[in-house]
C-alpha cells in the first residue's frame, strides 16, 4: 500500500516521534529497509554459491532489519557513493565498513560503532622492504575513491605516500600483482576478504595495525529514533554473544583474533 512521506510522519510523530528532522520517514516505521552494502567485498558482502549476497556485513544488517521488524532489500553501493546514497533517498541506511569520522558526520548521521578493528597494510608476499608503517614513505599505496585511511596515513602518522587510485578495493589486488603499487592498506577485515578471494596472487597481510577504526551505520540526518534503535539491536548482539559467533564465522578462518570482540562505545544520536 502506498502511503505519501508526509502522512507517515505525520502518524509517526502522533504515535512515537519516529520521523527524521529533515521529514522523511524514520527507519523504524518501514516495513521494507534499504540498506546500502558493497557487492565486491569476499567475507563482508559478494555474491555466494547461490548468487545471494553474504558475508559479515550482511549477517549483520539481517539481523539488525529484524530487530527493526523489517525486510532487508539490498542497494550495492560504491565507496565513494555512499553519502550521496543517503542524501538522496537511494538508501534508508548503510552498513558497509563505514568508519566513523568527524568528516562524515558533517554530511550524515551514524549509528554504533557496530565491530571495532584497525587498519592494517597488505603487499606482494616476499617483499621485505615493507615491515613498518613508516616504510611506506615515498611508496605507492593503492587506494579505493571515497576511503579514508591514506589521510590517516599522512595526516596522523605523518608518512607520506603516493596513491594509485581505484573506484573498489579489489582492483587493487591486479595493480599489486602488476607491481603499479607498492602496497594496499585498508581495514583488516577488507584485507582478509581480498586475499581469501584471489588465492592466485602471492600477496601478504603485514601485521602493522594502526589508527583504530569505529565501523558504524550510515543514516539520513535527523533519524534519532532508527539510531537509538539501531543502538539497542547492536548492544543486544553484544549480550546474546551474536556479534562474537558471526566474527567467528567469517574471520577466525583468515587469522583474525576475533574470539572476544571489544564492545564499541556508542556515538550519541542527535
Amino acid at each position: 500500500m502506498r502511503r505519501t512521506a508526509s502522512v507517515l510522519c505525520a502518524a509517526a510523530l502522533l504515535a512515537t516521534g519516529a520521523c527524521a528532522t529533515d521529514g522523511t520517514e524514520s527507519i523504524v516505521d518501514k516495513d521494507v529497509v534499504r540498506i546500502g552494502v558493497p557487492d565486491d567485498y569476499e567475507l563482508l558482502s559478494a555474491p555466494g554459491e547461490d548468487g545471494d549476497l553474504a558475508g559479515f556485513e550482511i549477517d549483520v544488517a539481517e539481523r539488525l532489519a529484524a530487530e527493526l521488524g523489517a525486510e532487508p532489500q539490498w542497494v550495492p553501493v560504491a565507496n565513494r557513493d555512499r553519502e550521496q546514497a543517503l542524501q538522496d533517498g537511494r538508501v534508508d541506511m548503510v552498513v558497509a565498513a563505514y568508519s566513523i569520522t568527524a568528516e562524515r558526520k558533517q554530511l550524515i548521521d551514524f549509528a554504533g560503532p557496530y565491530v571495532l578493528e584497525s587498519f592494517n597494510v597488505m603487499v606482494r608476499a616476499g617483499d621485505d622492504s615493507i615491515t613498518t608503517l613508516q616504510d611506506l614513505e615515498g611508496k605507492t599505496v593503492c587506494d579505493s575513491t571515497g576511503s579514508n585511511v591514506i589521510a590517516r596515513i599522512r595526516d596522523e602518522h605523518g608518512v607520506q605516500v603516493d596513491t594509485y587510485e581505484v573506484d573498489s578495493y579489489p582492483e587493487c589486488l591486479d595493480v599489486l600483482a602488476r607491481s603499479e603499487a607498492d602496497a594496499l592498506a585498508t581495514d583488516e577485515f577488507i584485507l582478509a576478504g581480498l586475499k581469501h578471494s584471489r588465492p592466485d596472487l602471492d600477496l601478504e597481510i603485514l601485521d602493522i595495525r594502526f589508527s583504530n577504526e569505529r565501523i558504524g551505520i550510515g543514516l539520513r540526518p535527523g533519524d534519532t529514533a532508527g539510531c537509538e534503535a539501531l543502538n539497542r539491536a547492536i548492544a543486544e548482539m553484544y549480550t546474546d554473544g551474536s556479534m562474537a559467533l558471526i566474527l567467528q564465522e567469517w574471520f577466525a578462518a583468515e587469522g583474525l583474533d576475533v574470539a572476544d570482540p571489544p564492545i564499541p562505545q556508542f556515538e550519541g544520536c542527535e
